[in-house]
């Protein structure tokens, strides 16, 4: 009786491990939010070449299920933006803007391919709207800094940067500003 009820025991362990295995990699493969998580876990902290390409795929497959998921296509953009292909970025932060307006990351996002390809007026306006949404984002007061800086509107450039700083984002641009002399 012993035996009997052992080997059902493991039987029922295993099934129920295969099972779970098997739903698991459906849930992966059919829910977007895991696939975003998935995608954005590999964007973090990936340590191969490949990994921000498997990350583009976990985002489009998202987008694939779910055309409307604004959070996969601002992801997605991220991804362009680190592999430099940034036109591509900017497609996927339009896309993420054109179905919800009031969200502050693709805005700084865009702000950021535009400070890339030079359109500094372009980028001081997304990360305008970027910190009217949110005034404490640290990243998007950085990035319009560095477009006032490129402009050489330094009056301007020194409180964005000074203000990233002391929201805690990397103060590297600010220091380097007051080192070169362009910011006290």
């Amino acid at each position: 009786m012993k035996l009997f009820f052992h080997s059902n025991f493991i039987v029922f362990f295993i099934l129920t491990i295969l099972i779970g295995c098997a739903t698991t990699e459906e849930t992966i493969e059919t829910d977007p939010a895991v696939l975003l998580d998935e995608g954005r876990t590999l964007l973090h902290f990936g340590q191969h070449d490949g990994d921000i390409d498997r990350a583009i795929a976990y985002f489009s497959k998202a987008i694939e299920i779910d055309p409307g998921y604004d959070e996969a296509y601002h992801q997605r953009g991220r991804a362009y933006y680190y592999k430099g292909q940034l036109d591509k970025a900017l497609s996927d932060f339009n896309k993420a803007l054109e179905i919800y307006r009031n969200y502050d990351l693709p805005y700084c996002g865009r702000g950021l391919v535009y400070y890339m390809k030079g359109q500094y007026d372009q980028a001081i306006v997304d990360c305008s709207k970027a910190i009217v949404i949110n005034p404490r984002f640290a990243a998007a007061y950085n990035c319009r800094g560095l477009a006032y800086r490129a402009k050489g509107q330094y009056d301007k450039a020194c409180p964005d940067l000074k203000q990233a700083c002391e929201l805690n984002w990397i103060c590297k641009d600010y220091w380097s500003a007051i080192k070169s002399g362009i910011c006290k």
